[in-house]
């Protein structure tokens, strides 16, 4: 069971900004990179 907690649900606030601004993380579009940090938030804290 996982579980979205407030500091999840932060870091991946974070973890969205730093992807945007961010393009070598996000080279193929800005919806794989919005899916991208979902999956972080989901599984890790940090992606």
């Amino acid at each position: 069971t996982r579980q979205l907690s407030t500091v999840n649900l932060s870091t991946c606030q974070l973890s969205t900004v730093n992807c945007q601004l961010s393009t070598i993380n996000c080279q193929l579009s800005t919806i794989n990179c919005q899916l991208s940090t979902l999956n972080c938030c989901w599984t890790q804290p940090q992606c």
